[in-house]
């Protein structure tokens, strides 16, 4: 019973994707690329169809020369 409470009450507050993309927000203004890339991931972990986070990851990913990935999340975003 006490761990069907505590799986029930982790649901309740787990963070959604909504909550990642934001922090990545954050970083991409503070122009922590790293941090943002890793924060709209988290996004898109969840939510796989987030295109929103797919084309800010992409952004951020252009911003820290990593090309080819930015160019992958360019081209999920088109296909969503």
């Amino acid at each position: 019973f006490y761990l069907f409470i505590i799986t029930i009450m982790s649901m309740a507050i787990a963070p959604d994707s909504r909550f990642y993309f934001e922090r990545g927000e954050k970083e991409y203004g503070n122009k922590n690329w790293s941090g943002a890339i890793r924060e709209y991931s988290r996004a898109i972990k969840i939510d796989r169809n987030y295109l929103e986070a797919y084309f800010k990851r992409g952004l951020a990913r252009a911003n820290s020369d990593s090309l080819n990935q930015a160019i992958d999340d360019f081209n999920k975003t088109i296909s969503l």
